[in-house]
């Protein structure tokens, strides 16, 4: 905010406006004298209100008065608000050149930001009168600092002699600070300006400016404060004072100060900056968020907003808004280490460990020797593990931080998982010898002699530990995990027991006697350990997921089902119950429910694979294909080689009608499974379905010669020569399949390539064969009515369609075709059927063509022209509902409309339809 002319007016109560007018008004008249000498009394006094009013009253009286134009141009400068005095000035000018107001001008077009229009003027001569004035050669050193000559600038300062010059000195302290980077000297000359002149804001801003850059924020209270309570127009100063009490932890005066800007400015972006970081201080995150975000509205690359803001999204539980704030705030702020190392750890814990890799060598090369940085960079590394290059970085660490134990506790495991077990050791062992009551150091040994199965040397570390902290409960429960280990059944017991009367409800206490109980099958004993670990944890998401585990071994559903529920309530951001409880609704076939329990999860656990894959199979459950194919891919995303993951996602696809998809899941998953015939087989199926015959039949030579005799390898071997012209091998292979594995695909296969070969009795007879043993097949007896439709066997196809419907009550197609059939036996009949299907799917042109016949035939021919219309709207170009209106013209007795659609259909390319339509038309009179 610093050099930045804040143009806002302080607000007056009306009452005391109108008070000032009914004075003046009561007042005997004053002269234009007398009201210039008040004016410019009460304008050094700091009541810039008073002299507003009588400069005003004068002007009225005489707008051209050059010296009251140049008062209520030093007014405007008073109020922070150079560019109208420069205006002030410039009228104040034109009747006559006045030096002192032309040497105000030069200060105003400086404090504006115009100093290029100043040495433009200079240039031209308009200064002539006060260019050997030292208050005017130090503008004109300030204008030429504004354009970047300091150098220019610096010349005429050491030519200037002025002894007590508040402007040249204060000047000379803006040099001093901004050029010559010399503190005292700019310190020296500004507490010479205060002390002569206490009055001199500019001066005690300046020094409040130093003692910010000196850390020294008592000071800075004091010195904005002075020039904030000298004049209040100085926003600036008044924000660096609430800023100053905010370092210092004076919330309370911070605040109060805030409430009066707050109320003069309200939405300002600094004002707000300052609500947020005395709400961030304060605790209260959410709302510090909110002011944050106020001014980053108005203001986007606020540096300070997005540091705090993406802190208080830390805090607050938004990873994924701090992660984009970090981001944000390092593009403009490259290296910044509090950022750089924050952004890093966010990172790893949403297990990003690459990014946080890039982040952590950006800014180590920003920050050399950081040891926070070459921290993340080697947990960065272990997180990849990449546990060699960690090892390296750790040894490099203990070399910056000698005196660390924590850096060689670090160093130690990352040698131990990286195989250098002796040297692990070694370096555990000295972080132990080096700070006996390191917690961390002491575990951290304890599991690495546990990794090398170095029981004895683990139960005397765990030993060591429990002596060095009696009163620890977790040293006693790290030692009864030991002794576990170690077949010490009742020594552990003790262990477990002393460590739940120190802390009742220690989770490692309560399950290794949780542990003990199971292992002598004492489901009901081990069900009281987390029983009592809840009542002394209330809502404890361990012990109440442990539990539920526990109450379903033993066969109590509605139990567990019931703590995994209050265990919900109790942790509403844990996914585990969710999870859980998930899984029970889709067990039970309540997909919706499931979607439900863990859709709230979305956002926060959006690297746990966990939630993609329940959610996907609840979306497939449920039908909800588009969802399913989001969520699976969310799970790719995070798990790309696993090979469950891309099964489901090939699964998924194919469900989905999107085969090319299906077949890239599969690819990658056979590059980890070349032997998987049943991935091989998804493949052939995707293969096929993109049309794909001899890449179809490439992936099957790569099967062995025992899988090709495998009914699904037949099945799809028929089905591939079905596609390509072959019937007779067809028929065969499905055959072969059939015998094998008799399933309505398998026979629906068969009778395909028994349909191609001209054998139809026989392809229905093994249709109706497979539904005396199968009545209730639905997918069987739609392709047998289907194919005695094809046949021309109305009333064998209607009988199907009938039972279809009865089986399938809402099965759109089977009614419609049902509608068809029974529209000349039974036109009342015909009409439910076909009023169900257009309820069931909207906007279907077949089905309103067959609205429109069943119509016809109830003779309701106005009504099926409507439907008819209504059907070639949705397929204009569909040549079969060309002719029905024709038929239904006919009805109706408009034979000529019909006579013209008719030649139209004939004239036309379809060979299917020409000939009814001809014959139609040689029917008509």
């Amino acid at each position: 905010m610093k050099g930045v002319a804040v143009r806002y007016r302080l607000a007056f109560p009306v009452s005391t406006l109108l008070l000032l007018f009914t004075l003046a008004a009561c007042s005997p008249s004053l002269t234009d004298e007398e009201l210039m000498a008040r004016a410019e009394a009460a304008l050094a006094e700091g009541d810039d209100s008073t002299a507003e009013v009588d400069i005003k009253t004068l002007l009225q009286r005489n707008p051209e008065d050059a010296a009251a134009r140049t008062l209520y141009g030093e007014i405007y400068l008073w109020q922070i608000n150079p560019e109208a005095a420069a205006d002030e000035f410039r009228r104040a000018l034109r009747g006559a050149e006045v030096p002192e107001t032309r040497l105000l001008l030069a200060q105003a077009l400086v404090q504006a930001g115009a100093g290029e229009d100043l040495l433009t003027d200079v240039q031209d001569g308009r200064y002539a009168s006060v260019e050997d004035d030292p208050a005017f050669q130090a503008a004109l050193a300030r204008a030429y600092l504004s354009q970047a000559d300091a150098e220019a600038g610096a010349a005429i300062l050491a030519g200037v002699e002025a002894e007590g010059n508040d402007y040249v000195d204060i000047t000379r302290a803006v040099y001093a600070l901004q050029v010559d980077k010399d503190v005292d000297a700019a310190q020296e000359l500004l507490q010479a300006v205060t002390a002569r002149s206490p009055r001199s804001a500019h001066a005690w801003s300046l020094l409040g400016l130093i003692a910010n850059t000196q850390g020294d924020q008592q000071g800075a209270e004091e010195y904005f404060g002075k020039a904030a309570d000298i004049n209040p127009y100085r926003v600036t100063d008044r924000l660096e004072r609430v800023n100053a009490l905010l370092r210092q932890g004076k919330s309370q005066a911070a605040a109060e100060k805030l409430a009066r800007l707050e109320r003069l400015m309200p939405n300002y972006p600094e004002v707000n900056f300052l609500r947020g970081q005395l709400l961030f201080d304060e605790g209260r995150y959410k709302e510090a968020i909110d002011s944050f975000a106020l001014v980053l509205q108005a203001r986007p690359t606020h540096l300070g907003s997005l540091l705090l803001a993406a802190n208080a999204n830390m805090q607050a539980g938004n990873p994924t808004s701090a992660q984009r704030q970090f981001t944000d705030f390092l593009s403009l702020q490259p290296g910044h280490l509090q950022a750089g190392l924050q952004l890093g750890r966010l990172l790893l814990e949403e297990g990003n460990a690459e990014q946080a890799e890039e982040v952590a060598r950006a800014t180590l090369e920003a920050n050399t020797g950081s040891a926070g940085a070459l921290e993340l960079l080697a947990a960065a590394l272990a997180a990849q593990g990449r546990n060699r290059e960690s090892a390296e970085l750790y040894q490099r660490l203990t070399e910056l931080q000698p005196e660390s134990t924590n850096a060689l506790v670090a160093l130690g495991m990352q040698q131990l998982v990286a195989g250098d077990a002796e040297a692990a050791i070694a370096r555990l062992e000295e972080a132990v010898e080096r700070e006996p009551d390191n917690a961390q150091a002491r575990e951290r040994l304890i599991q690495a002699q546990l990794v090398l199965q170095n029981l004895d040397a683990a139960a005397a570390a765990a030993k060591a530990y429990t002596e060095a902290a009696p009163e620890s409960a977790r040293a006693k429960a790290i030692l009864g995990r030991v002794l576990l280990g170690q077949e010490s059944f009742e020594a552990a017991r003790e262990q477990f027991e002393a460590a739940l009367a120190l802390e009742p409800g220690n989770r490692e206490a309560s399950g290794g006697l949780a542990a003990l109980a199971l292992r002598n099958d004492d489901m009901e004993g081990a069900q009281d350990v987390f029983r009592q670990a809840l009542e002394a944890n209330p809502g404890d998401l361990a012990a109440g997921m442990a539990l539920a585990a526990l109450l379903e071994r033993s066969g109590d559903p509605d139990g567990m089902r019931q703590l995994l529920e209050a265990t919900m309530d109790a942790n509403p951001e844990a996914l585990a119950p969710r999870l859980a409880l998930a899984r029970i609704a889709l067990r039970e076939e309540r997909p919706g429910e499931a979607i439900a329990l863990v859709t709230p999860l979305q956002e926060s656990a959006a690297k746990d694979p966990r939630l993609w894959q329940l959610l996907t199979g609840a979306y497939v459950v449920a039908g909800q294909l588009d969802p399913a194919q989001t969520s699976v891919r969310k799970l790719i995303d995070l798990r790309p080689e696993d090979p469950a993951s891309l099964a489901l996602g090939a699964e998924v696809a194919a469900r989905a009608g999107r085969p090319a998809e299906a077949e890239e899941y599969l690819f990658r998953e056979l590059a980890q499974q070349e032997d998987s015939v049943p991935l091989r087989q998804m493949l052939v199926q995707a293969l096929v379905r993109q049309g794909k015959l001899q890449q179809a039949g490439e992936q099957l030579a790569f099967m062995p010669d025992e899988e090709l005799q495998r009914p699904a390898i037949l099945a799809l071997r028929g089905q591939l020569a079905l596609i390509d012209g072959d019937p007779g091998n067809a028929e065969t292979l499905l055959t072969e399949a059939f015998a094998a594995d008799p399933t309505n695909r398998h026979l629906g296969l068969l009778t395909r390539a028994r349909w191609e070969l001209g054998r139809r009795d026989e392809a229905l007879a093994g249709l109706s064969g497979w539904l005396a043993d199968n009545p209730e097949d639905a997918a069987v007896l739609t392709e047998l009515a289907r194919l005695q439709l094809v046949a021309g066997n109305e009333e064998a196809a209607r009988t199907h369609y009938a039972r279809l419907v009865e089986l399938r009550p809402n099965d759109a197609l089977a009614l419609n075709n049902l509608a068809w059939l029974t529209r000349e036996v039974d036109p009342d009949a015909a009409l439910g059927y076909v009023e169900r299907a257009s309820l069931l799917v909207l906007d279907s042109p077949q089905i309103k063509d067959t609205y429109a016949m069943v119509e016809l035939e109830r003779g309701n021919t106005e009504r099926a022209l409507t439907l008819i219309d209504e059907a070639l709207q949705l397929a204009p170009d569909a040549p079969e509902l060309r002719l029905n209106r024709a038929r239904i013209l006919i009805g109706a007795g408009r034979s000529t409309e019909a006579k013209q659609v008719l030649r139209e259909i004939s004239a036309g390319a379809d060979e299917a339809v020409k000939g009814q339509a001809q014959a139609l038309l040689d029917g008509l009179p």
